[in-house]
């Protein structure tokens, strides 16, 4: 699945995957190697942004300092309104990498 169905699904363009680690697919990764616990617990927090730094924000461009960088980021003019979230993996992320 990975990227493909990302972009299949048109939440992610074709190009995306030339910026995503092993190109938006780990062909030796085991889903089954995902605990059942692990599974439980992340399902429930998938799309929420957990705590700490994590946030979402809309942001709005009020001056462009390097052109070419930020049109490799689709920001083109001064008042674009733009959205920014960071997050993580929350439980499952945790779950797979502790155990």
């Amino acid at each position: 699945m990975g990227i493909d169905w990302s972009i299949r699904e048109g939440y992610s363009w074709a190009e995306d995957k030339e910026y995503c680690e092993e190109y938006g697919r780990m062909l030796d990764a085991d889903p089954g190697k995902v605990s059942i616990k692990a599974k439980k617990r992340g399902i429930p927090q998938l799309g929420t942004l957990g705590s700490g730094n994590h946030y979402a924000e809309i942001q709005v461009v009020d001056e462009i300092y390097d052109k070419h960088a930020a049109a490799c980021m689709g920001l083109d003019r001064v008042g674009q309104v733009c959205f920014m979230i960071h997050s993580g993996s929350r439980g499952l992320g945790h779950q797979v990498a502790t155990g």
